[in-house]
């Protein structure tokens, strides 16, 4: 008898610890979840697509560009482009954001564009960006063959400065917009676009730091951000918040 009641006892000690293991668990992932940023709220529970851009060297030719001449350029994607999805895939897993999948804009199908989407690269590299910042308002504007992004409000042209020796300080730029899904206005999409791919690197990296929380005060999520960095050793360091205007 008194080996039954043993028994027992360590079933429900073992039944309590996975109880109380689950819960915390269950605890931990809501903190996580509470704690995201309003324009992250959508992408919670709902299926999204991140869509990479495909670099290849007629791409850029296509659009009228002899040569990148870019150290970043290179492979299937830019480094800095794929080191900007790297980074949105680790805060993913780390807030328990699971119902993404990752697409080539080369690869994406129709129905594919109604769903929330999170596009990486400027509309040079990523055929959707392009096609969604031509549909949606925005103040910002990618012009010219040098990746500057221009703002239409002050006519000011920014020009990322780039140097080709990786222990030379290079200047990059990077562009957020948070707007309705044109292909499907009950959707959200992301776009995280630099002028050269170390710029969608820092973007990335911005909107999941805290500084990233004055981009969606409640109530108006809708915005489009001009951001600036440092690039040192191929990789950004300081970013700093140019312009951020509701849409």
């Amino acid at each position: 008898m008194s080996h039954f009641f043993d028994v027992i006892i360590n079933l429900i000690s073992t039944l309590m610890g996975f109880l109380i293991h689950s819960g915390w668990n269950a605890i931990k992932d809501r903190y996580r979840k509470n704690n995201l940023i309003q324009l992250w709220h959508p992408f919670l529970n709902s299926e999204f697509k991140v869509v990479i851009s495909h670099y290849s060297n007629q791409k850029f030719k296509d659009q009228g560009y002899q040569s990148t001449g870019f150290r970043e350029q290179g492979g299937f994607m830019a480094y800095g482009d794929a080191m900007a999805t790297a980074t949105l895939q680790a805060f993913f897993e780390s807030a328990g954001i699971t119902k993404f999948s990752i697409v080539s804009d080369e690869n994406i199908q129709g129905d594919d564009l109604k769903n929330n989407l999170i596009l990486i690269g400027g509309p040079i590299a990523n055929v959707i960006t392009k096609q969604v910042m031509e549909k949606v308002n925005t103040s910002f504007k990618f012009e010219g063959k040098d990746g500057a992004i221009k703002d239409s409000v002050t006519k000011r042209n920014y020009i990322p400065n780039f140097d080709r020796q990786p222990n030379e300080q290079s200047i990059d730029y990077s562009l957020v917009i948070f707007t309705y899904n044109p292909f499907d206005p009950t959707k959200k999409v992301i776009i995280i676009a630099g002028s050269l791919a170390f710029g969608t690197w820092a973007g990335a990296r911005y909107l999941i730091s805290r500084l990233s929380k004055k981009l969606a005060p409640k109530g108006r999520t809708n915005f489009e951000c001009l951001l600036e960095t440092d690039v040192m050793f191929e990789t950004p360091q300081a970013i700093r918040t140019i312009q951020i205007r509701h849409l």
